[in-house]
């Protein structure tokens, strides 16, 4: 008995000392939590030294040096949850499934996230190829498949958001092919669509996917947009209805981060120097585009060659090759308004190509063309948070090869790419690692100029 009552006398007292039952530890009532697990972190063996993965879901973060699973502090149920991921752990990208909702129960919520290497994929223009390089830690990059086939003259390649396909714009024989990616390797999944515009051959050209992986938009050199349905096994389905007519000089174009609206940059000819313009478009829910607002007109002879949607979608910015000058242009329910001014000149010489954003908005790199050693360059800018206007950071990198084209930068903001095309040079990929302030102190990787590319006009990054 005395036992028995010191055992009672004990638990009041653990209870009176932890205020009794309102030190209740487990799931308070009318909550619910919000589980994270990670994979394929552990896997990799190319993460740069001290790289982690950070998480965030309003307010609360969580961080990760492997795979694992952790829970954000619970939520009052019938509010919203949304789990993004802030710092990404170089130079591999992680991507979340499932991240965002309302739970009108207690029940738990679980969120996956995966990581995997990244990869770079080349389209050698003139040897109907693709070259596959892996991004390895500490600024180097590796060839994994030297020559991939491809149709005819590859012009354009981009990467699914957020599953493993790839698509390829064949100008020389009017395709487009899609590829399913296997450990970074792509293997044609059907038979190249063919591409339908006004003319026999509608000439593919440049192709832009939006960003919730659901449409496909090829610009043509008959200057007709062509536009297409990706079903979820990553096939391409023509949207029913001629494709839109633009007229010629048709380039770049560029789906802004809600998928709602497309622009398109259409330049000059010689025979006709006061064609510069922006398109601007509405994307209707099965996919064809809707002309949002009459075209911006440029000035003559500026030769619109790029453009480019922030991933706030507050701001397009267009390269004009014949200015040499990058105009920021805010955004107001998808359509365009006065550009800001001045335009940013990005080089000394008039050759300016393509740009690339980071993907936290930041900063953003211009590729400037050149023929000799003069102008192969690459423009490091940094952007506004505020105004979305572009300020130079230092002058701009040589890169000490020939015709820097293509750009981009990897999806944890690692580092850019640049494909160097010239008619006279079998081609190389560069990279340059960014550092913490935008800059690109260290001097360009390079890999080429041993037959493995041939001209690469266009890369992309998955």
């Amino acid at each position: 008995m005395f036992y028995k009552r010191l055992v009672l006398l004990l638990s009041l007292l653990v209870l009176a000392s932890c205020g009794g039952q309102g030190s209740f530890s487990g799931q308070p009532n009318g909550t619910y939590v919000v589980s994270v697990t990670v994979s394929g972190l552990s896997n990799l063996n190319n993460l740069t030294s001290g790289s982690f993965l950070k998480i965030q879901s309003n307010a609360s973060e969580l961080t990760f040096t492997g795979d694992g699973t952790q829970s954000f502090p619970y939520q009052s149920v019938a509010t919203q949850y949304n789990v993004v991921i802030v710092t990404q752990p170089s130079p591999v990208v992680c991507r979340v499934m499932g991240g965002s909702g309302v739970n009108t129960s207690s029940n738990t919520i679980n969120v996956n996230v995966t990581c995997a290497a990244q990869y770079v994929y080349v389209a050698n223009f003139n040897a109907n190829s693709l070259t596959v390089f892996e991004i390895l830690g500490q600024g180097r990059f590796t060839p994994v498949r030297t020559s991939v086939p491809t149709g005819t003259a590859p012009s354009s390649v981009v990467a699914h958001p957020n599953a493993p396909y790839i698509y390829v714009a064949n100008q020389g024989d009017n395709t487009i092919g899609a590829y399913q990616i296997t450990n970074g390797v792509p293997a044609l999944m059907h038979t190249a669509i063919q591409v339908q515009g006004t003319a026999l051959s509608s000439g593919p050209n440049f192709l832009s996917i939006s960003p919730n992986g659901s449409f496909l938009y090829c610009s043509n050199t008959d200057g007709t947009i062509s536009q297409f349905r990706i079903g979820v096994d990553g096939s391409l389905t023509q949207i029913t209805g001629a494709p839109i007519n633009v007229g010629n000089g048709l380039n770049s174009l560029s789906v802004d981060p809600s998928s709602n609206y497309l622009y398109a940059t259409r330049s000059d000819t010689n025979a006709n120097p006061n064609v510069n313009a922006i398109y601007q478009f509405s994307i209707q829910s099965n996919g064809g585009l809707q002309t949002l607002d009459a075209p911006v007109n440029l000035a003559a002879h500026s030769r619109p060659t790029s453009v480019a949607v922030g991933p706030t979608g507050q701001y397009a910015y267009v390269v004009n090759n014949g200015a040499n000058n990058v105009e920021v242009f805010p955004l107001n329910a998808g359509a365009l308004g006065s550009p800001l001014s001045p335009p940013i000149l990005v080089d000394p010489y008039p050759h300016a190509i393509a740009l690339a954003v980071t993907p936290n908005g930041t900063y953003a790199y211009v590729s400037n063309y050149g023929l000799s050693g003069s102008g192969n360059t690459l423009s490091q800018l940094r952007v506004d948070p505020t105004s979305g206007a572009l300020s130079a950071i230092n002058s701009s990198v040589q890169l000490n090869v020939f015709g820097p084209y293509a750009v981009a930068v990897d999806g944890s903001g690692y580092g850019v790419f640049v494909s160097n095309y010239h008619q006279n040079d079998a081609g190389t990929l560069s990279e340059l690692l960014i550092a913490s302030d935008g800059s690109l102190p260290n001097a360009p990787i390079s890999y080429g100029n041993n037959g493995i590319l041939s001209q690469p006009q266009s890369i992309a990054i998955h």
